[in-house]
């Protein structure tokens, strides 16, 4: 499928609405859901956020999904996998902002106005008190990347076509939620487990793409 055509589709799936939570949840860790009730339920005032989730071609008719693997750091989120992006800060006139300011930072790449396609389903996450809003974007280009060696170790490379494979979605123990183990679920991404908020936004993104690719 060429760009163009790819990109029209899902412009016109987003109109028609998001795959949502449900599509979310397929990704998520034991209680998961029920975490989240429990903590928004406390009162607590998330902190916002924005994350860019970027499809770019890297050959004919192949699309990758822009992700990151962060350094390591004193943080519930060090080592992990994830999309570029970050906290609103004053200076950003909107979360949309934050999605291309940061996404720019953290890896180089410049998203212009018209390759942003709108907004996917929020995601809160507990564990930081973060309310992130991801932003769908995607180039008729592959972008030059320039990752910004203090936030991020690498690029993982990852493709539309891995993300539709369901052999890539496994699961294991993982110790969440206070030390707990449970099984959870994530896509095998280059070798790297990803899970936790990025495999849900990443399950969103799958459920609407099955929506529209042949």
């Amino acid at each position: 499928m060429q760009s163009g055509e790819l990109y029209q589709r899902l412009a016109e799936q987003l109109q028609s609405g998001l795959p949502g939570k449900e599509a979310q949840y397929l990704m998520a860790p034991f209680r998961r859901q029920q975490r989240e009730i429990e903590a928004l339920a406390e009162g607590k005032v998330p902190k916002e956020g924005g994350v860019l989730v970027y499809l770019y071609p890297v050959e004919e008719h192949e699309y990758r999904i822009l992700l990151t693997l962060r350094n390591d750091y004193k943080g519930v989120h060090s080592g992990q996998v994830s999309f570029p992006g970050g906290k609103k800060e004053p200076q950003d006139l909107s979360l949309y902002y934050t999605s291309l300011r940061e996404a720019e930072e953290e890896t180089g790449v410049k998203v212009m106005e018209p390759e942003v396609l709108g907004p996917m389903t929020d995601l809160y996450i507990p564990p930081s008190n973060f309310m992130v809003h991801p932003l769908l974007a995607m180039s008729s280009q592959t972008p030059e990347l320039k990752p910004d060696p203090v936030e991020v170790k690498r690029i993982v490379p990852f493709t539309i076509q891995e993300l539709l494979d369901q052999s890539k979605v496994k699961s294991a123990p993982m110790q969440v939620f206070n030390n707990m183990t449970v099984d959870v679920p994530y896509f095998d991404v280059d070798g790297l487990r990803v899970w936790g908020a990025t495999a849900m936004i990443l399950s969103e993104l799958k459920e609407l793409i099955k929506k529209v690719w042949d």
